[in-house]
Parts: C-alpha cells; sequence; structure tokens
C-alpha cells in the first residue's frame, strides 16, 4: 500500500488547480484561504515577502495545505504586513484593516507640570492623514514613558501632516522622565528634564478645562492624594433634530439628532447625591431655561457653551470645592426616512401666493 499511496500523493500536489477531481478541493479552499487573508498581487515591483518560484520540499502529510499553496508560483504573489498598503495614485488603501499600535518618532519632546500633574508634548510629523498619537505610561518602568503610533487603514490621502501631542499623567514630584520612541527605526530611550511651565501653555491648557475642573485643582492646591469619597452622575438631558445636517446627493433634507448628556463628578458619597443637587439647580428655573433654549435648532447652532456655563455656576454655588467636573456632551446619529418635528409643522402651513 505505501509503494501506491506515495505515487498518487505527489501527484496531487503537482497537479493543476483546476483538475477536475475532487481530491483538489481542499487544495482551492487553501489557495482561497491563502489569497483572501495574506496574499495579494505584489506592489511597485516588491517580491521581498513570498517568492515560492523555484521552492521545492519533500511532501509530507503535515504540510498538505502548505503544499496546496504551490500552485500559486504561476503568478508571483506578495504577503504584506498589516501597515504596508496598495497604492493607487495619491490614495493609500490598507487592504489588511486596522493595525495594532506600535512605536513613533517624535522630532522634540518636552515635559513640565501643571496643577502638580505632569505634562509631556510630543512634536513631529505624520506620514499620511489618519494617525492616532498618544503617550503611554511603560507599566513595569517607574517615569518611563513612550510614544505609540496607530497607522489609519482603510483609504488614506497621502498628505504629510505636522503632529502635536499631549499627555497627562500623575506626577510624583521627579524632575526627570524617560521617553522612549523610535531613532533611525530603533527604540530609543531619552532622558526629558521637566521645566516650568509658560504663562501661555498655562492658559491653553485651562482653555481646555471646564470652570468646575479647574476650580477644583485650584482649591486642592499641593495635595497628591486622591479624595477616597466621590460620585458620578450621568443623565439624559434630550435630543434635537437638526435638519439638512446629513444631507446628502440623493436626500439634502436628511436630518442628524443630537442626544445630549450631562456628566457631574463631586465628592459625594452616592450617585442620588448628585442626582438631587443637579434636580435642585433645575429647580430654580435658569437651568432649565437655558437647556430649553438649547434643544432648538436656532439654540444648538450657538453651542452648548452658555448652557454649560449656566449649570456650572448653578453646581458650583450649591456644591462648592466638593463639586469636581461637569461636562455636556452629545452623540448623534442620522435618522433615516425621518422628518423633523418642526419640519412637519411647516408642512402643514398654506403655500404662499406668487404674483
Amino acid at each position: 500500500m505505501a509503494t501506491i499511496a506515495m505515487p498518487l500523493r505527489l501527484t496531487m500536489s503537482m497537479r493543476s488547480p483546476s483538475g477536475p477531481t475532487s481530491r483538489n478541493e481542499p487544495r482551492r479552499e487553501s489557495e482561497n484561504r491563502w489569497a483572501g487573508s495574506a496574499i495579494i498581487p505584489p506592489i511597485d515591483g516588491d517580491w521581498r515577502h513570498f517568492s515560492p518560484v523555484g521552492e521545492s520540499r519533500r511532501y509530507t502529510r503535515k504540510s498538505r495545505f502548505a503544499n496546496a499553496g504551490f500552485p500559486l508560483a504561476e503568478r508571483p504573489v506578495a504577503i504584506l504586513h498589516p501597515a504596508e498598503a496598495s497604492r493607487v495614485g495619491g490614495i493609500r488603501r490598507n487592504p489588511m484593516g486596522s493595525t495594532m499600535s506600535k512605536l513613533g518618532h517624535l522630532d522634540r519632546m518636552d515635559a513640565f507640570e501643571f496643577a502638580h500633574y505632569l505634562c509631556l508634548t510630543g512634536v513631529g510629523s505624520n506620514p499620511t492623514l489618519g494617525w492616532t498619537n498618544w503617550f503611554a505610561p511603560i507599566q513595569a518602568v517607574p517615569n518611563a514613558y513612550e510614544f505609540r503610533q496607530e497607522p489609519p487603514a482603510g483609504i488614506v490621502l497621502e498628505v504629510p501632516m505636522p503632529l502635536h501631542t499631549m499627555g497627562i499623567f500623575t506626577s510624583n514630584g521627579v524632575r526627570e522622565v524617560v521617553v522612549r520612541h523610535l531613532v533611525k527605526g530603533k527604540p530609543t530611550d531619552v532622558r526629558v528634564p521637566l521645566r516650568p511651565i509658560s504663562r501661555l501653555e498655562e492658559e491653553e491648557i485651562a482653555g481646555m478645562m471646564s470652570s468646575s475642573a479647574l476650580s477644583y485643582l485650584r482649591n486642592r492646591g499641593s495635595d497628591r492624594i486622591l479624595p477616597s469619597i466621590g460620585s458620578s452622575f450621568t443623565m439624559r438631558l434630550g435630543s434635537v433634530d437638526i435638519p439638512f445636517a446629513c444631507g446628502r446627493w440623493n436626500d439634502p433634507s436628511r436630518p442628524r439628532r443630537y442626544d445630549v448628556r450631562l456628566n457631574v463628578d463631586a465628592l459625594l458619597p452616592s450617585p442620588s447625591d448628585v442626582e438631587l443637587a443637579v434636580l435642585e439647580c433645575f429647580a430654580r428655573g435658569s437651568s432649565a431655561a437655558a437647556l430649553a433654549a438649547l434643544l432648538t435648532p436656532a439654540g444648538w447652532a450657538q453651542g452648548m457653551g452658555d448652557f454649560q456655563r449656566v449649570i456650572e455656576s448653578a453646581l458650583l454655588d450649591l456644591l462648592g470645592d466638593r463639586l469636581v467636573n461637569v461636562s455636556v456632551t452629545a452623540w448623534s446619529r442620522c435618522l433615516e426616512g425621518a422628518v423633523p418635528h418642526f419640519t412637519a409643522q411647516l408642512n402643514g402651513l398654506p403655500v404662499p401666493s406668487v404674483c
């Protein structure tokens, strides 16, 4: 039986993938699996990743599916790593989908403290649009961080873009930190001394924060110990439909619905205590009037800043230094086949006569 089976196996491995026998079906599945996941035609004549032409090896039972890919040697192929992409003009296409993050390169790094928090800043450039950049702590090493990047997935325009990233971390009072990034393709640790913060940088960071969070940090002073009691409370405030916000070529008036939420953090024992404080603020009238104005198309066009200031001021008066942060957020979605409420009312009005 062994002398008969071996020639048959060799014949199977050398036959064309288009053979008529059912024995070739597993090989076709293997070829499709290779072509659909990692094997695609080469880009710019680059064959360095995979070139089975001229390779040969003894057939074994373990390598049956590996040998099934050898008919692909009839046309050269290339295995692309996830970060690599095919190119069409000025557009780069990543066929592998999203990729994992990796170390990146920075041209300049700075470190300083703001309200007893460590601030790391980095300046560099990205080769295309769509990159994500951030600093991350190295868990195994204290006071050590690394610069991470995630390349874009899908179709990306090849437009070089400058990057300026910032990371905020808890500071323990050290005067120097270590930042790891790529230098000429190799991971390199760079010592970055902490310098005094400039007035411009302090104003920029303060401008990113809510007035409640800034007040809390100022009241905290030089205390680096986190409080042991605190609660977070989130509630939905309502929604507003904005016509034309999702307009398309075949549906210009398609609306977008925004759902508004209020998030409050305070040094109170339970979320129910925060909820009672929020309800008391709305009972006073000014917060409710500001919210009613926000949840209209005209009020939404003015932004959420007015309502944010009113509700923050009311909560600060009520909770004082126990208030940590107040934020008003909104998430949105396009409506399919829906008409905003006020647009439906307009449809009921009589059509003006034209003279």
